[in-house]
């Protein structure tokens, strides 16, 4: 796998900011194995930022018009 030296890598603190969550949420969501992928660097936990574009775009719904 080939790095793209224009990768953003987000800390814990930068993600929930991101996510606009609190670090309990997003804590909550690592431990439900339902956050973006991560990969640790020695205790760190580090997101790229284009895993956390795809997981976000993986759960848009688009919603369409609604009948009445």
């Amino acid at each position: 796998m080939q790095a793209n030296a224009n990768t953003r890598l987000l800390d814990a603190h930068g993600l929930a900011t991101l996510l606009k969550v609190s670090r309990r949420t997003l804590e909550t969501l690592i431990a439900l194995n339902e956050a973006p992928p991560h990969f640790k660097l020695g205790r760190q936990r580090r997101w790229r930022q284009t895993d956390v574009e795809r997981w976000i775009d993986a759960r848009i719904q688009i919603s369409g018009p609604v009948d009445s």
